[in-house]
């Protein structure tokens, strides 16, 4: 069982933020007025089966938003430019503190380091599907949310290394999202229309719940840090999505402030903090269910976008988005 400090927890990401502030100098913060224009068009000429970076991507801020592209699409920030494309990406990324991306793809967990093209590292759970993921910063073990597709009756994966077996839990109604705190503290959100957390502590073998005062609304979707508390996505909701900063003491969390994002008028998919900014992927009304475009919000401001990047391909549907730093 894990004490029951107040403030101890606060939220972290499924995979660990670097934070933009020793990003490179003069580049303004994502989101930042003048950084990019409100729309940017998103050429897609990426080949299907094929993955490519151009050289210059290794030097840039880097977004990348799975399920785009033929798999992942990376883009320039803030220019917006497409400078690569990954041949994998069907659910939740995320960012370690070094800046190296993970990318899930059925039962696998694939890490590229910034910019590259090919795999570093491969995690593999088995027999069942990856859909989210997170990197603890002080220990770097990784920790996944699988779809239990097969008959592989365990909800959460946790590696030590690439090659290790992982630690797998169940969670009987599944998990949904994953995100550790600045502790070690692993979380997952059980997918539903009634919102319920869960909490491996540091060094435990066991998920405890969590209780949420108030209840919350929406679909749970990210699990992140956010430096002072844990996000917890809301999706399906007024406004598209509603992010809940939870102070968590015990076994229970608090919402201790509610965050709206205008310009979403259809669905979204799983966002990702850096710094004072965070990036939502999502529709507006004739897109049907699609996600088509990306949105940057000041955090933990919310309100309208400062800048959106549109026009992907016919048929991209963005499942989620995560940031890599040039310089971490």
């Amino acid at each position: 069982m894990r004490s029951s400090d107040s403030g101890r927890y606060t939220l972290i990401s499924c995979a660990a933020a670097a934070m933009l502030a020793g990003c490179g100098g003069s580049q303004p913060p994502i989101g930042a007025p003048g950084a990019a224009p409100q729309s940017r068009a998103v050429a897609m000429h990426a080949a299907r089966g094929k993955s490519w970076m151009l050289p210059e991507a290794k030097s840039e801020d880097l977004i990348y938003a799975t399920f785009g592209c033929g798999g992942t699409c990376v883009l320039s920030y803030p220019a917006g430019k497409l400078v690569g494309a990954l041949n994998v990406g069907d659910a939740g990324a995320c960012a370690d503190k070094s800046g190296n991306v993970y990318i899930p793809n059925q039962n696998n967990l694939f890490e590229y380091s910034h910019g590259g093209a090919a795999p570093i590292n491969t995690y593999t759970v088995p027999n069942a599907e990856v859909t989210s993921c997170s990197v603890d910063t002080a220990t770097s073990n990784v920790a996944t949310t699988v779809n239990d597709n097969s008959g592989s009756n365990y909800s959460v994966a946790v590696f030590s290394s690439p090659n290790s077996s992982p630690m797998t839990y169940l969670i009987e109604g599944g998990a949904s999202a994953c995100g550790y705190d600045n502790e070690g503290n692993l979380f997952v959100d059980e997918p539903g229309s009634h919102v319920m957390l869960y909490e491996l502590p540091k060094q435990g073998d066991e998920f405890d719940s969590i209780s949420i005062e108030p209840s919350l609304e929406g679909n749970p979707g990210q699990l992140q840090w956010d430096g002072k508390y844990m996000a917890l996505e809301g999706l399906g909701v007024s406004y598209g999505v509603k992010l809940y900063r939870l102070q968590i003491s015990g076994s229970s969390a608090t919402v201790v402030h509610t965050i709206k994002f205008k310009g979403i008028t259809r669905s979204a998919s799983l966002s990702w903090i850096e710094g004072n900014s965070i990036l939502i992927p999502y529709g507006i009304r004739g897109d049907g269910p699609r996600k088509t475009r990306i949105g940057i919000w000041k955090y933990p401001v919310g309100g309208k976008p400062l800048q959106v990047i549109s026009n992907f391909a016919q048929g991209a549907n963005l499942q989620a988005v995560t940031f890599s730093p040039a310089s971490p």
